[in-house]
């Protein structure tokens, strides 16, 4: 997730959770991951850091690969914050194949795919949700499948200790984690104050090398606050909590409209020489790979999706919901992956 933070907390942030610096090898082939240039990967997934304190992290010009939404209509008999039908295989834009995705057809979040975790919020973040575990037709669910979407739901709940209650889901138990391609979800994100949904990357080999050694990629942070702004982020370090952690972070306006009634689609595109990032078919964010000898790159290997609403925390500074919200949505209509 992850974050448009402030170097000055990212350290605190950081430290308290990852381990030193790992040795360079190369990246292994497995299924679910594709490069389209040779890969010289670091070492290799905190699945503890990942699926728990890992980042709410964030804050942190090629060939337009187009938006690839979904095909026109809605059913018929669906609510107001339906997905668009996309039973249709995804469109590909000339140049492109179509690689993986989860349309969120359902009935229930594919536990194959997405890991949900089961923890507190990142104390570091000052975030004031719990990330439940609670599923599908669980009573309490936090994250389930609505009319074809991937709904997360963060709800005023008192539980273990924290005042809320949300979801977070990643994919590093799964195939699904990937090296260099078109990276975008459609998504509708809540616009109330103190909401903090994030759609971000982080390396494979982070339980090893700590963080942000392993690197990390945000895809899409926002403030419920500001339902016309997000951000994109890139992240790695030289050393676990050293000033180099966020290499880039860019946000983005809308024109017109919000994040919150229309869908729109976030994006990267990320290739051997440069990661640049997407809203629809705008590019706002370009980071070329450093020409500098000795500067870390870790973004030639693997890396995995993360998926979360978070409540609070830095990442806006600490503004916290108002008193008595009403259960808050994040809809994700799917996750799709493309290569050149």
């Amino acid at each position: 997730m992850h974050c448009a933070r402030f170097v000055c907390y990212v350290s605190l942030f950081w430290s308290a959770f990852y381990g030193a610096f790992g040795c360079q090898s190369s990246a292994p082939a497995q299924p679910g991951v594709f490069a389209t240039a040779g890969t010289a990967g670091m070492a290799p997934i905190n699945a503890a850091g990942a699926a728990g304190g890992a980042s709410n992290a964030g804050a942190p010009g090629l060939p337009d690969a187009g938006n690839a939404a979904g095909s026109a209509g809605t059913r018929a008999d669906a609510g107001p914050d339906a997905a668009p039908l996309t039973d249709a295989a995804p469109p590909v834009e000339p140049g492109w194949t179509f690689v993986w995705s989860d349309e969120f057809k359902g009935p229930d979040v594919d536990t194959g795919i997405w890991t949900i975790v089961n923890t507190p919020g990142t104390s570091a973040n000052k975030e004031l949700q719990y990330y439940t575990d609670r599923k599908n037709q669980e009573p309490g669910a936090n994250v389930f499948i609505q009319d074809d979407a991937l709904v997360i739901e963060a709800r005023e709940e008192a539980w273990n200790g924290y005042a809320y209650t949300s979801a977070r889901l990643n994919t590093l138990k799964s195939t699904s984690q990937f090296t260099y391609g078109r990276m975008e979800a459609r998504a509708k994100l809540p616009n109330v104050a103190g909401m903090w949904p994030a759609f971000w990357m982080l390396g494979s080999n982070s339980a090893s090398v700590g963080w942000p050694v392993g690197g990390e990629i945000d895809i899409m942070e926002g403030k419920g606050r500001l339902p016309n702004w997000m951000s994109g982020a890139l992240h790695r370090s030289l050393t676990r909590g050293a000033n180099g952690d966020i290499v880039s972070v860019q946000s983005y306006q809308l024109a017109t409209g919000n994040f919150h009634d229309d869908w729109h689609v976030f994006a990267v595109e990320w290739d051997g020489q440069q990661i640049r990032w997407y809203v629809d078919d705008a590019l706002f964010q370009t980071v070329p790979r450093p020409t500098v000898m000795g500067l870390p790159w870790p973004f030639d290997q693997p890396f995995y999706f993360l998926l979360n609403l978070a409540v609070g925390g830095v990442f806006d500074t600490e503004v916290a919901p108002p008193a008595g919200m009403p259960a808050q949505r994040l809809y994700v209509d799917y996750v799709r992956v493309f290569r050149k």
